[in-house]
């Protein structure tokens, strides 16, 4: 396959074609002999190719030589590049950082899990200055996305040297999770979100040791940084004070609830695995409700107790733009459900919702009553995942009524939580004769083999139904776009030959939308036509 592929590629140089400009062969197995068949010629045929990803591929060391020439190309149109996985090494990403150096096309670049060590930091670090001979500049680098995640070798040491050379440039996208970067990389992190010269909108830093001290910096810096989209903190190695009322620094306050309050710009924010505790986790539920902008959170994997309830719930009830909040693996109790129920009620903004492994379904006075209520009111929420919550069968079955009467639930995730048969075919009858629930999550250990497969079934028709109601409206689509052209070829010959002199009425007829029949517009009478006359 790799030499059919080679002769492919070389065949590029001979007829000129212009065809091929993306090419996809990640996750293939080749290793370094075929990698080394199908590029030994890249340099030739460089000029084509814009998209070349081989992620997760093994290729070597060698295969660096030759993607080093390519770059180092003239002609090169490269833009995007994708290396992850492929066991580089020191000496294979140093080719391809001298290929860099001299090249003005490529704008994202992926060299993440391959072994590099600090050496290489110090290498990449010179790719933003461009190529200088003898005090002249020749050419620049345009590279705007770099991503070396899951390189720990890199170490405190390297990671200082190569965010110094991020410094310069026009980076907007930058990715060094665990790299094994200190909290001197904290502080200059902290130093460059205040210059308004650095414009990241994208910053992963997860699981690097910046410690409790090394994020504060960072959140501190985060209160009037005007370019900044999505920052990932997750598992950065802080103690549980974090973000509580004892880490406030004196009148100041506490750095999170700070940054949430007063930033402007950010919309997502990564806090995964961080020992958050109850009271962290409160103030930054007191931030987002004076916060306008942020559309995504995450929690997952903190000491967040059930004492969140109160705080939760206002949150919810006050704030109208968050979309996106996990609060999976933690410790959530029956009061945060009642919370959650309060909340969703009257928010009309959250659509994707996880809460997943907690202890949802403990306690002596634990209901679902108050979920099922919000759940019929609310037309919102998209996602819903409740798995591993101990919610036991008995109460699982009051969700039936969620399930008729919602008009917006598209996933629902029930696994592991000690259901039985005959809730899982209440459940599956619900899911069967709704329109507009997708997917349905359960276990077949807890409904038993013959529901399990009655229930995929039932998921791979609607699946069916989904592919067939997207390709009926793609054809319409299609139709109507044909028809509205000929339409304005109409009029166009008409105005020409003086035939209508009132193009205010011809106007009228061509801009107006021309509909098709309402069963294949309207997936959920089309579902139902179709499910009745099946079941």
């Amino acid at each position: 396959s790799c030499l059919q592929l080679s002769y492919v590629l070389n065949s590029l140089t001979v007829n000129n074609s212009n065809y091929l400009s993306t090419l996809d062969i990640s996750n293939c197995s080749i290793g370094p002999k075929g990698g080394a068949l199908i590029f030994n010629n890249y340099e030739n045929y460089c000029h084509k190719i814009k998209y070349l990803n081989l992620n997760n591929n093994y290729l070597g060391s060698l295969i660096g030589t030759y993607i080093g020439k390519g770059l180092a190309s003239k002609q090169c149109i490269l833009e995007v590049l994708y290396m992850k996985s492929n066991d580089l090494l020191n000496e294979g990403c140093e080719y391809v950082v001298r290929g860099l150096i001299q090249n003005t096309s490529l704008l994202d670049l992926d060299i993440s899990d391959n072994l590099l060590t600090e050496d290489i930091a110090e290498s990449l670090s010179l790719v933003p200055r461009g190529l200088y001979i003898k005090g002249k500049k020749y050419s620049s680098s345009n590279l705007k996305i770099l991503k070396i995640n899951d390189n720990p070798l890199i170490g405190p040491l390297g990671s200082v040297t190569l965010l110094n050379g991020l410094l310069t440039g026009f980076f907007t996208h930058i990715e060094i999770e665990n790299i094994g970067a200190s909290i001197e990389t904290a502080r200059l992190i902290a130093q460059s979100l205040r210059d308004v010269s650095v414009r990241w909108y994208i910053l992963k830093l997860s699981n690097n040791n910046f410690t409790k001290d090394g994020c504060n910096m960072i959140t501190w810096a985060l209160r009037n940084n005007k370019h900044l989209r999505s920052i990932h903190l997750s598992n950065f190695g802080c103690t549980s004070l974090y973000g509580t009322d004892e880490d406030g620094l004196l009148r100041h306050g506490v750095s999170i609830n700070k940054a949430i309050k007063i930033n402007l710009t950010i919309r997502e924010l990564i806090l995964d695995y961080n020992l958050l505790t109850t009271n962290a986790c409160s103030n930054i539920f007191e931030g987002l409700i004076d916060n306008y902008t942020m559309k995504k959170l995450t929690l997952r994997g903190n000491f967040i107790g059930d004492d969140i309830s109160d705080k939760l719930s206002e949150m919810l009830r006050f704030n109208d733009v968050l979309e996106y909040l996990d609060l999976g693996y933690n410790n959530l109790g029956p009061q945060s459900l009642m919370a959650v129920a309060e909340g969703l009620e009257i928010n009309r903004s959250l659509k994707y919702l996880f809460l997943d492994k907690n202890k949802l379904g403990t306690g002596e006075l634990h209901t679902i009553d108050p979920l099922v209520r919000s759940l019929c009111v609310n037309h919102s929420l998209l996602v819903l995942s409740l798995d591993s919550n101990k919610l036991a069968h008995d109460k699982v079955n009051k969700l039936v009524e969620a399930i008729a009467r919602n008009n917006t639930l598209q996933q629902l995730s029930l696994c592991d939580n000690r259901l039985d048969r005959n809730c899982g075919l209440l459940l599956l009858s619900a899911y069967r004769f709704s329109t507009q629930l997708l997917e349905l999550g359960l276990s077949k250990d807890d409904v038993g083999i013959e529901v399990w497969e009655k229930y995929l079934e039932t998921y791979s028709l609607k699946n069916d139904l989904m592919k067939s109601y997207k390709r009926i409206s793609s054809l319409s689509k299609t139709k109507d776009r044909i028809q509205l052209d000929e339409h304005k070829q109409r009029r166009d010959i008409y105005n020409k030959q003086g035939k209508l002199s009132d193009n205010n009425i011809l106007s009228h007829i061509v801009d107006t939308p021309i509909s098709g029949p309402s069963e294949s517009r309207d997936f959920s009478r089309h579902y139902y036509n179709i499910s009745k006359t099946y079941y």
